[in-house]
């Protein structure tokens, strides 16, 4: 009912709503159908790193030429949810610097904005579909070779997340954690660390 109301308030032309598992994403929205505009908000901390990279292939097939995706998340959660892996606005400019080289566009990726809120840090991108320079037909040939691909980025680059918060834990654990934001800090990375160890 809520998307409904926003999609009306904000005079859209249809919105439906569908109940489903983000994993079966490919088969509750056929590749046949396809959209103007497309918004991620809030989602990709919650899905394991590897269905984000399939779950951004498979929406960018389904967008029309001139159409618009809007993603937006978190980057530090302002409380620990245990399994969650949050993304760096870092990590997903690489990604999609790695996709734009992957589908031989010669735009730059799109920029992503980092947010500071009061109790977190998000991040946003605006992607226009037409700056990767690529048809439908095209991608969606590929689309098999891009999956594997991006899966293989996407679990080197979380390897990298993974090396990097083991190191920041040793230098809290050899420096000691002080301050109340220091504690925070020090939870925060062994809620990262809990996540990341077991993907």
């Amino acid at each position: 009912r809520e998307t409904e109301r926003r999609a009306a308030a904000l005079k859209l032309g249809a919105a439906t709503v569908i109940v489903g598992q983000l994993d079966h994403f490919p088969s509750i929205i056929k590749p046949e159908q396809s959209f103007s505009f497309v918004t991620f908000t809030n989602v990709i901390h919650e899905l394991p790193p590897v269905l984000f990279g399939s779950l951004l292939l498979e929406l960018v097939l389904r967008m029309n030429i001139d159409a618009k995706l809007y993603i937006y998340d978190m980057e530090t959660l302002p409380d620990p949810e245990l399994g969650a892996v949050p993304w760096d606005a870092s990590d997903v400019r690489r990604l999609l610097a790695f996709l734009f080289k992957e589908v031989g566009s010669k735009l730059a990726p799109p920029m992503v904005q980092r947010w500071l809120h009061s109790s977190c840090t998000a991040w946003s991108v605006n992607f226009a579909r037409e700056r990767l320079e690529v048809d439908v037909q095209t991608f969606a040939s590929r689309l098999p070779e891009l999956k594997a691909k991006m899966a293989e980025f996407i679990t080197c680059l979380f390897k990298e997340k993974l090396q990097r918060t083991i190191a920041a834990l040793e230098e809290i654990t050899k420096y000691g954690g002080q301050t109340g934001e220091e504690q925070k800090r020090k939870t925060n990375l062994l809620f990262d660390y809990w996540s990341l160890s077991q993907l």
